[in-house]
């Protein structure tokens, strides 16, 4: 598991699938990050929360 992500090697395969197709990762990265502040601690989903935002914007 990485930062506490179950099946986190699914979850980037489909974010690649959604990255090919042009829509983008937020309708995956958004329920994680939600998961993430429920489940691990706030500092893990500030960090993916800040890093989405920043690559999305740049």
């Amino acid at each position: 598991m990485v930062a506490g992500v179950p099946a986190a090697g699914l979850w980037a395969l489909l974010c690649l699938i959604l990255s090919i197709a042009q829509i983008g990762i937020g309708p995956i990265i958004i329920p994680i990050i939600i998961y993430l502040f429920y489940t691990a601690d706030t500092f893990t989903a500030v960090a993916f929360l800040i890093s989405h935002f920043i690559r999305q914007y740049s």
